[in-house]
């Protein structure tokens, strides 16, 4: 045993890692416990008994990475960007071309003309 694991109040990451990626049945605290006990070969608690009468199950969510293969990183950048910019009260325009058009909280009431379909537009005067 190292001398800096003897304060600490955690496992070392490898330890934990290990010990998350044990956890297959579920990510409740007694599930935690059993991958706990399992990894560190020990029989005594980390989670409190109290917090282990809780027997609801907790379900283990897919991998992030499955979610977000299924958006284009250019629709996500897209939409992050539309959220920064709705909160900087930006005005949006959908062209009957299809084109999205963002206007500065100064374009409000302002005529534009569409680059792609050469349309007059009008920004709203409203948020």
């Amino acid at each position: 045993m190292k001398l800096k694991n003897l304060s600490s109040t955690h496992p070392p990451i490898s330890e934990r890692v290990r010990i998350l990626r044990s956890m297959n049945s579920g990510a409740n605290y007694s599930d935690y416990q059993k991958a706990y006990s399992s990894v560190k070969q020990e029989s005594g608690n980390v989670i409190p008994r109290s917090a282990l009468v809780n027997k609801e199950q907790i379900g283990i969510r897919e991998s992030v990475t499955s979610e977000s293969a299924s958006i284009p990183k250019v629709n996500q950048k897209r939409s992050l960007g539309d959220l920064v910019m709705k909160v900087n009260k930006y005005s949006f325009l959908i062209c009957e071309c299809g084109l999205k058009l963002k206007g500065p909280p100064e374009y409000r009431g302002k005529e534009v003309t569409c680059p792609r379909c050469g349309k007059r537009l009008t920004f709203s005067t409203e948020n």
